[in-house]
């Protein structure tokens, strides 16, 4: 998984962030050199209607306590800078130039949702901590599809209704981050990442019942395997 990331501007500037993953794939730590004490990272700025935190006195949001770092730092950007960044995983460097700011944030609320301690991101981390850093589109939509496979589907091949209030409740995860962020900052990347993740989970909603098909039958063929127990921390 990814250990460090760097953004590198055409100025000379350079903003990095170091990760730190348990083995079970949540993030213990993101660089933080502090909790910043802003109003929308209280838990109940905002708080997502599906939420099982409960509220108490400075309880924070667990995803929002991550974005904290780069929202400061990033939230004065356009969506179309292109900067270079350099991804440190355990084995290699790579090296891309010209990525578009807002694909660099969508990266960052990707991994703020679904490898913190959300109680509804955190469903999707068994699949989604498979992915190499900076997944495409369709690497994504196969880790959402991979997850209602393994967890059982309705007779037709389709979402149980169960299953689409989930995924109801992803879209409301991200609908309220939003909220969380559209008045800080002038730029709209930080914004953008978040549109850019949620429009994903929508385009696995609408084709879900002909992508679970040919995932069952990769799975029942051996093609697939996964384990649906992961042990968590």
């Amino acid at each position: 998984m990814i250990k460090r990331l760097e953004i590198l501007f055409e100025s000379g500037k350079k903003i990095y962030y170091n990760f730190e993953f348990s083995d079970q794939g949540t993030i213990r730590d993101i660089g933080l050199k502090k909790i910043i004490q802003m109003d929308w990272i209280s838990l109940d700025y905002c708080k997502c209607t599906h939420c099982t935190i409960p509220s108490k006195p400075y309880a924070i949001c667990p995803v929002a306590a991550i974005l904290a770092q780069y929202a400061v730092e990033l939230a004065e950007y356009p969506s179309y800078l292109e900067v270079d960044v350099k991804i440190y995983e355990s084995d290699r460097t790579t090296y891309i130039p010209k990525m578009p700011m807002q694909k660099i944030v969508g990266e960052l609320v990707r991994l703020a949702v679904f490898h913190t301690h959300c109680p509804i991101g955190v469903n999707l981390k068994p699949t989604m901590k498979n992915l190499r850093p900076f997944p495409d589109n369709d690497e994504i939509i196969r880790a959402f599809v991979t997850f209602f496979a393994i967890c059982g589907v309705s007779e037709d091949i389709d979402l149980t209704p169960e299953q689409e209030a989930f995924v109801d409740s992803l879209h409301d995860l991200f609908s309220h981050l939003s909220r969380r962020l559209q008045s800080f900052g002038q730029g709209d990347a930080h914004l953008n990442g978040v549109i850019i993740v949620d429009t994903i989970s929508m385009m696995f909603r609408l084709s879900s019942s002909e992508l679970l098909r040919q995932t069952l039958e990769e799975i029942r063929e051996g093609i697939l395997p996964y384990s649906s127990n992961p042990t968590e921390d």
